[in-house]
């Protein structure tokens, strides 16, 4: 069952993501960490909305945040 505000916490976390991505790119000796951050802030992003982390909506795929195709 979804809370009321999920989905503005759900949007909040996935833009964390993606400013991770975009640091990875910008500093290169430290892709890994914020590579590791995004994939945090896409994990929480579908804990906030479900409880579980494995019905994610988004996927990190080659440092790029990718919506997952709906089932």
């Amino acid at each position: 069952m979804r809370k009321p505000g999920s989905d503005k916490q759900r949007d909040e976390y996935l833009r964390k993501a993606q400013a991770c991505l975009e640091q990875a790119a910008h500093e290169p000796a430290r892709r890994r960490h914020w590579l590791q951050q995004a994939e945090e802030w896409t994990r929480r992003a579908s804990e906030s909305l479900y409880g579980d982390a494995d019905c994610a909506t988004h996927e990190i795929h080659v440092g790029r945040l990718i919506a997952k195709p709906s089932k």
